[in-house]
């Protein structure tokens, strides 16, 4: 049985519901419907692959629509992904494990070394973290050569990063490494705060500021430089940190935990508006015995949010990450690890560990004409379409509709009255790519489709 409690962060939908009364024709701030997150598998050629012992670590899209996806097998082998958008698949595309190295036997590890992080730089590059040794490299996975390599032989960091513009960082407790250049060179630092926690989560901001989210004594700091060597420090509350995210050069939030007896911690939010100079509690609640707190956060265009906490678990939030709503969801497994979020390419993407990726689309948010979770799934076909679209179930559906027809960048291209009988079909005389079917009157139905 799930323990939660409802506080001052649920939020209510009557004031939605009498301005539909009031207005009908009122567009209705719109609301995340998780039964909406689609599972998408992964493949190698046409088999399904176990997803137990598989991690995704990053996701990255292009301008092109091409996606990528890296993560580990086993946690020594890495793997990486391209989107299959025919099949909705994942396809695997490299697989290969610490010993492309090419390094003498003689000087392998004790241990077998684990890729910790990476980060996609483009479609042909990652950049590798590698834990037991500290070691962190470029790594061209078409031609299987690292452009560099970098050992700190010390200790392992606690994370570390590469951006895509040459700058990255790593650190583990109060030290930290900094680079503008691909980890051509570096600089380091010890911040000289006595902070109590070995791995603490970082970022690079927008405006190429350098951040730390440290927890020194029960409290959680912002801690942030612009050079890499001089570092300022604001207090941002009483919480374990889990994640920093920023929406821009200003708004950005700080996720994780007040720790309670027996290391569980309640989840918590901290929100900032003037860069990280000043923060303010948005949630704090308990959620269940064993919760690691708030473990992700992302906001979809700029405004919807959401964060995760163990998997399964979620909040839910339609106003900037102002107030929040608990939610479960019901095609995941529970477990107690927690999961990852990001978006890319106007979708939303939760990581899972060892269950896989679950897909959300965000073009959803800004085009309906009442809250997401109305909209029942219209069956259409063919899809992908060149010209002519026919509608399944018109016995079920048959009626007077206003159909709206949206591009994928929400602009609305079709909108007339419909009357929905056997048989019914329509010409798209539209451009080829991805749009939005909305059906609206008693009910209401949408459908993503591909144009040819």
């Amino acid at each position: 049985m799930c323990l939660y409690r409802i506080n001052k962060y649920r939020k209510t939908n009557m004031k939605y519901l009498l301005l539909f009364i009031a207005i009908p024709t009122i567009l209705f701030s719109q609301q995340w419907d998780n039964r909406k997150w689609e599972t998408l598998e992964l493949y190698s050629k046409n088999e399904k692959l176990v997803m137990r012992d598989r991690v995704i670590l990053d996701i990255k899209c292009y301008e092109d629509g091409d996606c990528y996806a890296v993560g580990t097998y086993q946690a020594l082998y890495l793997e990486v992904f391209k989107y299959d958008y025919s099949n909705n698949i994942w396809q695997l595309i490299y697989d290969g494990n610490w010993d492309a190295f090419n390094t003498p036997e003689e000087e392998w590890p004790d241990i077998i070394d684990q890729p910790m992080s990476a980060n996609i730089l483009s479609d042909t590059t990652i950049f590798i973290y590698y834990y037991n040794t500290a070691m962190i490299n470029i790594f061209n996975f078409i031609t299987e050569e690292y452009d560099t390599t970098h050992y700190e032989p010390a200790y392992p960091f606690g994370d570390a990063i590469l951006e895509e513009n040459g700058y990255g960082m790593a650190s583990v407790g109060n030290f930290v490494y900094t680079t503008t250049n691909n980890w051509v060179d570096y600089k380091y630092k010890d911040i000289e705060f006595p902070s109590s926690a070995y791995n603490v989560p970082i970022k690079i901001l927008y405006d190429n500021r350098f951040t730390i989210a440290d927890y020194d004594h029960g409290k959680c700091y912002f801690t942030v430089s612009s050079d890499g060597l001089e570092w300022e420090r604001f207090l941002v509350g009483e919480f374990y940190p889990n994640s920093i995210y920023f929406i821009d050069k200003n708004i950005g939030f700080i996720t994780g935990g007040v720790i309670n007896a027996g290391d569980s911690k309640d989840d918590a939010i901290y929100k900032t508006t003037d860069g990280g100079n000043s923060w303010y509690e948005v949630l704090n609640q308990y959620n269940q015995p064993a919760s690691w707190g708030i473990y992700d956060i992302v906001m979809v265009k700029d405004q919807y949010g959401i964060a995760t906490s163990k998997t399964g678990l979620v909040y839910n939030s339609t106003d900037q990450g102002e107030t929040w709503e608990f939610d479960i969801l019901n095609q995941v497994e529970k477990s107690i690890f927690p999961s990852y979020l990001m978006s890319e390419n106007k979708t939303c993407y939760m990581i899972l560990p060892k269950q896989g990726l679950l897909s959300y689309d965000e073009n959803l948010f800004g085009i309906t004409s009442v809250p997401v979770y109305n909209y029942k799934s219209l069956s259409v076909y063919p899809n992908p379409v060149e010209s002519e679209l026919n509608f399944y179930d018109n016995y079920s559906i048959q009626g007077l509709y206003n159909l709206r027809i949206f591009s994928a960048d929400s602009k609305l291209v079709i909108d007339k009255k419909v009357f929905i009988e056997n048989g019914f079909k329509i010409n798209l005389d539209l451009p080829s790519g991805t749009y939005y079917i909305l059906l609206e009157g008693d009910e209401y139905f949408y459908s993503k489709i591909i144009k040819e």
